[in-house]
């Protein structure tokens, strides 16, 4: 009796885990279509789902999408890459503030501006304006745009790409080394062998020659 209620137990654990994987990948899917659906702005719901994230990020909803999408893929079928790369993930999110500094003073406008350029749209259903980084641009922006002035906010743009660079430095190069040293590697054995098999051609070529 005790062993059938293991068994029971097991078959239980692995059913949960099962069922945990089923809607993960269902969520997956589903999450994955939406956002395929705000960047091709299909329809009603397209232009709805794309103003609703360009009413937080702005115009850089494009690369919020793309960047939530690779994530999204890479975290269920490559989940070795951020495992090994952490550092990826924090440098993505650097650039992608430094971008919305960029962007929100490039629209020259303030927090209810911006508010009411990307309300517009998105109660007309329509997307016309460039919104700068939407509303949280904005309120990131204004205060650095207070303190700091305008360059002060393309050099802390700048900064943060920097960090975002050397967060990701340590974490490339050394497979970018690796890719070339295997490729060198095979290069040389390919090149190794073309050469061998010249010599064994121009040998037998000799010997031909060499017969009475």
């Amino acid at each position: 009796m005790p062993a059938k209620k293991k068994t029971t137990r097991r078959n239980t654990k692995k059913e949960q885990q099962k069922k945990a994987a089923t809607r993960k990948m269902i969520a997956f899917f589903v999450g994955l279509l939406l956002i395929l659906f705000a960047l091709a702005r299909l329809g009603i719901v397209g232009v709805l789902l794309y103003n609703i994230v360009r009413l937080f990020v702005g115009s850089l909803a494009i690369v919020f999408l793309l960047l939530l999408a690779g994530l999204m893929i890479i975290s269920v079928f490559r989940k070795q890459v951020l495992k090994e790369n952490k550092r990826i993930i924090p440098a993505i999110i650097l650039t992608f503030i430094g971008l919305m500094f960029v962007f929100q003073i490039r629209l020259h406008q303030g927090f209810n501006e911006t508010f009411h350029l990307i309300w517009s749209d998105l109660m007309a259903g329509r997307v016309i304006h460039f919104v700068g980084s939407g509303v949280i641009g904005a309120l990131i922006t204004e205060p650095a745009k207070a303190l700091f002035s305008v360059i002060g906010v393309y050099i802390i743009a700048a900064v943060l790409w920097l960090v975002a660079i050397y967060l990701m430095i340590p974490g490339l190069f050394p497979k970018m080394r690796e890719e070339l040293h295997q490729r060198l590697a095979k290069w040389k054995e390919k090149h190794a062998e073309k050469v061998e098999a010249k010599k064994a051609a121009k040998a037998l070529a000799e010997l031909e020659k060499n017969k009475p």
